[in-house]
């Protein structure tokens, strides 16, 4: 099974397109950001094509928590030890997907399983992973979403 791992210094920077007089336009930050991932990429592929089929995209943002954040939970953040303001993770991923087009894949429409997280960390970077997937690993996957929706119909209507 191919395994791609890579890792991105620096801060990750959200997908975002201004649409203008002149077509779609992308923050210069965004433009860097994403070169840098086309980079890390490239380097972890080691000259290797594409990779081809059905893939997993795993991606963990990481950024220190800011110092004004709480070590303990309050009122106002409960949940200390969680990333939980902007930006969205869906919005970093996508533009950790569109920098990996044609690097590590041909096209991120071949990502059939993701698994994204943001966290606080020591320093501001990305962990990329990038696995093959199996039709007896998706298929697992998918039964166990559909024990879930079964559990949660049984409590629901043990419930109600």
């Amino acid at each position: 099974m191919a395994e791609i791992v890579f890792e991105v210094l620096g801060k990750p920077e959200p997908a975002d397109f201004r649409i203008g007089r002149w077509g779609a336009y992308e923050k210069p930050k965004v433009k860097e950001w994403k070169a840098e991932v086309r980079r890390c990429a490239a380097d972890a592929m080691a000259g290797r094509p594409p990779l081809a089929g059905p893939l997993r995209f795993s991606v963990c943002f990481v950024r220190p928590a800011p110092a004004s954040y709480p070590k303990k939970p309050t009122k106002a953040k409960p949940w200390p030890w969680a990333w939980t303001s902007k930006p969205d993770w869906d919005n970093m991923c996508k533009c950790a997907q569109d920098a990996c087009s044609k690097v590590v894949w041909n096209d991120d429409a071949q990502i059939v399983w993701g698994q994204p997280m943001k966290m606080h960390g020591d320093r501001f970077r990305i962990i990329v992973r990038v696995e093959e997937v199996w039709e007896e690993d998706l298929e697992a996957a998918y039964q166990g979403f559909e024990k879930a929706l079964e559990r949660s119909r049984t409590v629901a209507a043990e419930a109600g």
